[in-house]
């Protein structure tokens, strides 16, 4: 080859590159957005210099061909002269029928050339490729498939030691900023050594550091050396010996079409014996300790001239991103062979012979000779559906073309997908063209079960979550995949052998500390972050503010208040609609002039620095759009001058502002803002607002954000607001492209990671055709082709269980097993379970309707028994069953946990313990303020009742907003109401109003959100910081307790004296509590829930003891209360049990020895007076929600339980 000058080498990957376009070649970032985010400006840079060509257009090299066109390069040139053949056409999918006997790269180059505008395709013109090596100067990657090894053989902290790292905002060594990369020497998990800086200054302040990848020299065997000694790299682990059987079993084929001028016939046992005898030759000649697997590379031979699509497309995107890799210098290439298989996938239930394998003269032969025919008859026939057709979905429909599915005349494909085309799409998705964009296809679900399996090709949680469950309803096998970049994975699901997709969930996004945002950033993800809540902060939140208060009937009065921040949300309906309102450009431009100097820029800086000093330490323009005003003809000259015209107010720092400065400590402003009571200045603002109907028909429009738009400056305006508040903080900028990438999360992705998990899928779905009931057979796989790494499991079975039938045990799959019955009546349903299956249903529910449960009054069951299932829940719901649905789903529950220990052999119940006990208190991590806290109850909860009273008690209704969850605990523990719920009444019975929690379900949801590893219990009442997304405490005791003291100053003044815990009484009260919480509030449980005899009667007695013991107390105080004459603890704790006795426990825990009514003279009175007398121990009880309020979980029947007598000699 001729001879390089040195200016042409690309000195970072050491390759030769077209020098006449390095650096001149501008970056079509809409086309190519996605992929920049994957490789970067300078290897994208690189990639288009280099000029590639691929020979060999069969599957495999129009795969690689299509995945380097849309990547974009300078050049790609096809060679392929030899005739296509009827059978490239299952794997070639450029090729069309009327192309067979015509030159391979001249009908393949010009529909190459559609997919990509930017990478010019051409067909090298030569008639050897051996002949004149000079022909390849031009190019940078020759890539060769289909080729003969003869002729291919011309061609050839987290910081560790040793790794690099640069620095930035250093202040005293600035000579390091922006320096050359520094060698890292680890001194411990927390300081690391660069070597000697002397001569560089004295470190003062500050700085960061950054871990850079630095250039990695990598020597290659050249190929005739590493066919007798090669390097694998392991694909699957499970298959650690597979790699050198294939390479010497590679050799024998290569060496059988030298000598045969052809390859081995589909399963011909002549032609495998001479392969198995060439492989054993190779071995012995170059003296490798090697035992054949005569098996497996009989099969080798067997699918010789077999050509399947999806191991097309999974070396495809392989081979692609290595010449990526070569071409960028990004990511590490292969050393130096790779070998994968998937063995697993050949059928068992289709015989394969040498008659069934034969060449048909089809485009499906490349596959009838690696499965047969009755194989290809099958896969003709199936009816599968596609959910989603982007870049995923586009490689999919490719390889199901490709393999034949569903040809057959009983076979249909289904393709649905809601989103509408992006220029973007056109890099990756090669389905596309121009003409498409902003279409859309929409499929109805109606046909799920004519379905034989699904495919997903989804980019979102929410979607793949509701197909996955959606299959797993249907019974349908599920094939998951998914991309990242240059990672991708693949997931089976299969009825009855594994979990769903469902059945794990992803880590939470990263988040940022608010005080960081607000003032303390220190790297551009901070800056970026605040800039894209600043845009929030301006164009969407006020102006849907103000649209519900020009919208909302009453708003002042009901959402309002609900908020908690009642002054700050008047300030911004005032200032959007009155104070700030613009009338003009000019006015919008003043406007965002004093902004930036009044609230982001300048004053807040100042302010910050007379807060902080330099040497302090801390721990740890679219209101146009808004307002709809004309911008035609706006230029720059404009906005200078009226900004010229402007005067700006001097600014001096006042000592009375606080600034946060961790958020573990209280916010020095939150309980002046959130305790703001000042009734009289908030009418003021009120009065100053216009009414709604004087503003009839005014709307203001938020602003959407769009990060593929560059017409509407969304993303401008983000990158300029976080490198102005970058600069204030000597951060470093970044540009456009990183701020569209943090601040629109985009999801890198590339062409050939598509191509490769695709192909994967195809594999497993090959699997699921063939019928495979052993789940070992099956692989979820992990790929990172950067590495590159590549990891394959079984996938996880599926739950288990067991329960206990009339035969004994009888087992279970948890995901897929339910029982289907006729619509019959619900008398009916219930005796089915009982008789046949030994399974005594306590409630029965549809959705959120309840339609049964044990403990409904005779007449209300006597009514629904009697009607069919579906009558019973369109009365329930209100709601008609739709015409189109074929099944109802029901809940059926015997019971809900297991209240005693399975490996209990006492029997008793014993209640755990609380998670959080954190307490509020001033200077505190947790400080009072109004509003900033939420509790969470129900009100069919005696522990969550102490906690209302108290509430009520001690006047802080005001102060600390509550939700009730619907009163029917499920499987999933309390959920939250919806408005299909009729059964639920009561105030704040809704859901969640917080706005972190908006779309949550059940109260487990908040939970998971504060501690995504949670494993305790799910409990009411629950209080919430609002402000630092964290549970304060779900134990009711020290919840009430907090309440007692903690809010006396922000309270009303007729409030602070009212004492729970008074100090003369505080040795009594604790006395008290003790038993009484442990025989009476607790026993009740006790009781109901034992499963032994023994463990029922002490409990049982223990309560009756202490009711006993509570009466003669109350009859010998003066009282009307406990302690005498004002309420103490002792009666809050004791009330909400003893209000629930005589309706609940008498009869659903059995603690029917006596009742209060008539069995407890002086507890009954006291009971009364405070129900009757005190307005906070009645009003949130009434006794419609007391009969509901504890669900029997399990009954003493079903545990064969004696109940004791009426008449107890030592209970009288």
């Amino acid at each position: 080859m001729t001879a390089t000058n040195s200016k042409d080498i690309d000195m970072e990957t050491k390759m030769q590159v077209d020098e006449s376009v390095v650096g001149s070649n501008e970056i079509d970032e809409s086309l190519y957005s996605r992929q920049l985010y994957v490789l970067g400006h300078e290897a994208m840079k690189r990639m288009g210099a280099s000029n590639v060509l691929v020979v060999g257009l069969k599957g495999l090299g129009v795969e690689i061909a299509k995945n380097i066109a849309l990547a974009g390069v300078k050049s790609l040139t096809l060679y392929d002269p030899a005739p296509a053949a009827i059978a490239d056409l299952s794997s070639q999918f450029f090729l069309h029928p009327e192309d067979v006997g015509k030159p391979r790269a001249e009908v393949t180059a010009p529909r190459v050339a559609e997919l990509n505008a930017y990478t010019p395709v051409s067909v090298h013109k030569s008639s050897s490729l051996t002949d004149d090596l000079t022909q390849f100067d031009r190019y940078q990657v020759v890539v060769l498939t289909n080729t003969p090894l003869k002729r291919s053989n011309y061609y050839r902290h987290g910081l560790e030691d040793g790794d690099y790292v640069t620095f930035t905002e250093l202040e005293g060594l600035e000579a390091l900023n922006g320096a050359d990369p520094r060698k890292v020497t680890v001194k411990g998990p927390y300081t690391f050594s660069i070597g000697d800086i002397s001569g560089l200054g004295e470190y003062k302040r500050g700085g960061m550091f950054h871990q850079v990848k630095m250039p990695k020299f990598i020597d290659f065997k050249p190929l005739s050396v590493s066919l007798k000694d090669p390097e694998h790299l392991i694909s699957d682990y499970a298959k650690f010996d597979r790699p050198q059987q294939l390479h010497v079993g590679f050799q024998a084929l290569h060496g059988f079409q030298e000598s045969q001028g052809r390859l081995p016939r589909p399963m011909n046992q002549e032609d495998a014996t001479i392969i198995i005898g060439s492989a054993k030759a190779f071995i012995e000649k170059e003296k490798m300790e090697i035992e054949v697997d005569e098996k497996l590379i009989a099969e080798l031979s067997y699918q010789a001239q077999g050509d399947l699509n999806p191991m097309a497309a999974f070396f495809g995107g392989l081979a692609a991103q290595e010449v990526l890799k070569a071409i960028s210098g990004k990511f590490h290439p292969i050393k130096q062979w790779m070998y994968f298989d998937s063995l697993e996938s050949l059928p068992a239930k289709f015989k394969r012979t040498e008659e069934t394998c034969k060449p048909l003269n089809s485009r499906y032969d490349g596959q009838i000779a690696v499965f047969g025919k009755d194989y290809q008859d099958k896969l003709a026939n199936i009816n599968q559906f596609l959910v989603g057709a982007g870049a995923i979905g586009c490689e999919m429909l490719k390889n199901w073309a490709m393999i034949g599915l569903a040809t057959g005349p009983k076979g249909k494909i289904f393709v649905t997908d809601m989103d509408s085309i992006e220029k973007s799409n056109l890099n990756r998705q090669f389905l596309f063209r121009p003409k498409d964009v902003d279409t859309e296809h929409i499929f109805d679900e109606s046909f799920w079960n004519q379905l034989d399996g699904v495919t997903n090709a989804l980019d979102n949680v929410d979607a793949r979550t509701y197909v996955d469950r959606r299959c797993v309803f249907f019974r349908k096998p599920l094939l998951e995949s998914g991309t990242l970049g240059t990672k991708c994975n693949t997931q089976v699901v299969l009825p009855h052998l594994t979990e769903s997709y469902s059945s794990s969930q992803d880590p939470p996004e990263q988040s940022f500390p608010m005080c960081t945002l607000r003032s303390f950033p220190n790297k551009i993800e901070h800056t970026i972050a605040w800039s894209r809540e600043l845009f929030e902060h301006y164009f969407v939140k006020p102006a849907e503010t103000v649209n519900l208060y020009l919208t909302q009937p009453n708003y002042l009065g009901t959402t309002l208040k609900q908020g908690g921040q009642e002054k700050a949300t008047l300030e911004t309906i005032l200032d959007f609609l009155v104070e700030d309102k613009p009338l003009s450009v000019e006015d919008c431009i003043k406007w965002a002039r004093i902004q930036f100097e009044k609230k982001q820029y300048n004053n807040n800086i100042q302010q910050l620095l007379y807060n902080f000093p330099k040497d302090s330490t801390t721990s740890s323009v679219f209101t146009l759009s808004i307002y709809g005003i004309n911008t035609t003809g706006l230029a720059s000259d404009t906005i200078q001058k009226v900004l010229d015209n402007m005067i700006i107010p001097d600014f001096s720092p006042s000592s009375s502002v606080k600034i946060q400065a961790d958020d573990s400590e209280p916010d020095p402003n939150a309980a002046n803002s959130s305790s703001f009571d000042d009734s009289e200045e908030l009418q003021s603002l009120i009065n100053k607002l216009p009414s709604p109907k004087s503003l009839a028909g005014l709307r203001l429009s938020p602003v959407e954000f769009e990060k593929d738009d560059d017409t509407n400056h969304h993303i401008a305006f983000i990158t300029a607001a976080s490198n102005l508040r970058a600069e204030n903080y000597k951060i470093e900028l970044a540009d456009r492209h990183k701020t569209k990438f943090i601040a629109g999360k985009i999801i890198p992705a590339i062409a050939t990671t598509t191509a490769l998990a695709t192909g994967l899928v195809i594999m497993e779905f090959y699997k699921i055709v063939d019928g495979k009931d052993d789940i070992e057979q099956y692989k979820n796989g992990f790929v990172n082709l950067a590495l590159p790494f590549f990891g394959f499991s079984e996938p996880v079975a599926s739950p288990k269980a067991t329960y206990k039938g009339h035969n004994g045990d009888v087992s279970i799959d948890k995901l897929w097993d339910r029982f289907e019955v006729e619509n019959i009546t619900l008398q009916e349903l219930l005796d089915d379970f009982s008789k046949n299956k030994g399974l005594d249903i306590s409630m029965l529910s549809s959705g959120v309707s309840l339609l049964y449960a044990s403990f409904f009054p005779k007449q209300k069951l006597a009514d629904r028994l009697k009607l069919k299932l579906s009558e019973l829940v369109e009365l329930i719901s209100k709601k008609p069953i739709p015409s189109h649905q074929k099944a109802v789903i029901f809940e059926a529950e015997q019971k809900i946990t297991n209240w005693v220990a399975p490996n209990d052999k006492s029997g008793e119940f014993k209640r755990g313990q609380s998670q959080f006990r954190n307490f509020i208190k001033k200077g505190g991590e947790f400080p009072p303020e109004k509003g900033r806290y939420h509790l969470y109850v129900s009100y069919a909860c005696p522990w969550a009742h102490r906690t209302l009273i108290v509430r009520k008690l001690k006047g802080l209704e005001d102060i600390i907003p509550y939700t009730s969850v619907h009163w029917h605990m499920a499987e999933k523990g309390w959920r939250f109401a919806t408005a299909e719920d009729n059964d639920a009444p009561g105030d704040n019975v809704t859901a969640s109003p917080v706005e972190a929690h908006k779309g949550y379900t059940h109260l487990r949801d908040i939970y998971f959100q504060v501690d995504p590893e949670y494993t305790g219990r799910f409990t009411v009442p629950t209080l919430y910081d609002v402000k630092q997304g964290k549970i304060v405490s779900n134990e009711s005791s020290e919840i009430i307790r907090m309440f007692y003291t903690e809010f006396n100053d922000i309270i009303a003044p007729e409030y602070k004296d009212v004492d729970l815990f008074p100090a003369n009484l505080q040795k009594e009260i604790e006395a008290t509590n003790e038993w009484t919480y442990n025989d009476i509030n607790n026993g009740v449980y006790r009781s109901g829930f034992a499963t032994k005899q023994e463990a029922y009667e002490k409990a049982v007695t223990q309560l009756f003891t202490s009711l006993d013991r509570v009466e003669k107390h109350l009859s010998e105080n003066e009282g009307p209360y406990y302690y005498g004459k004002n309420i103490t603890e002792a009666d809050v704790r004791l009330f909400t049990t003893i209000i629930r006795f005589d309706v609940v426990y008498v009869q659903h825990f059995k603690t029917d020895i006596r009742d209060i009514r008539s069995g407890y003279p002086y507890i009954h009175k006291w009971l009364r007076n405070l129900y009757w007398n005190v307005p906070a121990f009645g009003e949130r009880q009434p006794s419609s929600r007391i009969s509901r309020s504890i669900i029997p979980r399990v009954t003493l029947r079903s545990t064969h339980l004696v109940l004791l007598p009426w008449d107890l000699s030592h209970l009288s």
